[in-house]
């Protein structure tokens, strides 16, 4: 079994070693000349992040954590969001927390749903609905340059399963398009820029976005013909962070890209969002940045730089990881585990005057775990 194994492992590294290997030549053979075309908005394939920015700058994070529990009778998730904003950056550095330091984790509470599915796709939602609700707050209330997002710039419309599910599920989808709606409404308004951090992504965008505009460029700028008749063999199927790994150092980043609007998503016809990977530290693969800005609005425009310099600075925190401060502060704050569970079932317990162990549909699952 693992002589297969390896064996399957080992031909997977050897093909991702040609592929890296073709694309270090396909990099040196474009000697980064000013060639690209729609959708990418910039010329060249690879820049380098400017590594500063205005001390008066503000830069926020969001994030949002749940835990959740099938009881017996019933379902019960814990949610929360926090933002984190910090300015003064490169000097004495401020911050301030939003709703604060600490809040009070939402409770969820329903009769039992239909399906575990139903109610992991609600424990979802109410997440995204309190981490846009804090943004909206954050750029209400701070007005940041730039607000990071942990995870995608907009949710997919593969979150929303719209007529195929439950009334409750429905009524929940409902919610979180009308407050992201309302969020990126806000944020066009203050000129404050909304940047989704994707870590690990799986995407494809860049290099979907090179197979389409690589036939026109070996025709233009004649490249050789010989070596990139293998270009869909080498793209095909390759990860954007694979890609990207092959093609920055530190400090650099791709080229900004125009990439869809989500399909559910209804907005001024003066909106898209771009796209950019960034390798903010050596010992982590590069990150995925998108942000969604008004293309006219030239504020907005230069705050993706920001963004990017914000990210750069903000990654050197000593850690082997592609993440800004602000939303590993973020994602601190806002952690729920079993002892915020324990509590509430604890409340509910006191009240209706059931023993908890009664309450849990797993617990002599749960009481076993605690003793490990």
């Amino acid at each position: 079994m693992f002589e297969s194994l390896g064996n399957a492992i080992r031909e997977q590294q050897e093909k991702f070693a040609k592929k890296q290997q073709w694309i270090k030549q396909f990099v040196a053979l474009l000697d980064n000349r000013e060639i690209l075309i729609d959708p990418f908005k910039e010329a060249a394939l690879v820049h380098t992040v400017r590594p500063t920015i205005s001390k008066l700058t503000k830069v926020g994070g969001v994030d949002g954590g749940i835990v959740s529990e099938e009881m017996t009778g019933f379902d019960l998730a814990l949610y929360r969001a926090v933002a984190t904003v910090f300015w003064g950056i490169g000097d004495k550095v401020e911050s301030t927390y939003i709703p604060h330091f600490d809040p009070d984790p939402n409770i969820f509470f329903s009769p039992s749903l239909q399906s575990r599915q139903e109610f992991n796709r609600i424990c979802t939602l109410r997440r995204l609905y309190v981490e846009y609700e804090v943004a909206l707050m954050t750029i209400k209330q701070a007005k940041p340059t730039v607000l990071f997002i942990d995870g995608k710039v907009a949710p997919l419309s593969s979150d929303f399963v719209g007529s195929s599910s439950g009334k409750m599920v429905s009524q929940a989808e409902k919610e979180v398009k009308q407050i992201y709606t309302e969020l990126v409404h806000e944020a066009m308004k203050q000129q404050v820029l909304l940047c989704g951090v994707v870590k690990d992504s799986r995407s494809r965008e860049l290099t979907r976005a090179l197979g389409k505009i690589i036939p026109d460029l070996i025709k233009s700028e004649n490249l050789d013909r010989q070596f990139m008749q293998k270009w869909p063999f080498m793209l095909t199927d390759l990860q954007d962070t694979f890609l990207a790994d092959s093609l920055l150092q530190q400090g650099e980043r791709t080229a900004w890209c125009q990439t869809p609007l989500p399909s559910w998503l209804e907005l001024e016809e003066d909106t898209e969002i771009r796209m950019t990977l960034a390798k903010p530290v050596e010992e982590d693969q590069p990150v995925k940045l998108e942000c969604i800005i008004n293309p006219h609005d030239q504020t907005m425009i230069d705050a993706c730089e920001i963004g990017l310099s914000a990210l750069q600075i903000l990654s050197n925190h000593g850690l082997p990881l592609a993440l800004p401060t602000v939303i590993l502060e973020a994602d601190e704050r806002t952690k729920l585990n079993a002892d915020h569970l324990d509590a509430v079932i604890d409340q509910i317990s006191m009240t209706l005057g059931i023993p908890r162990e009664q309450l849990r549909k797993r617990r002599y699952f749960t009481s076993s775990l605690r003793r490990l």
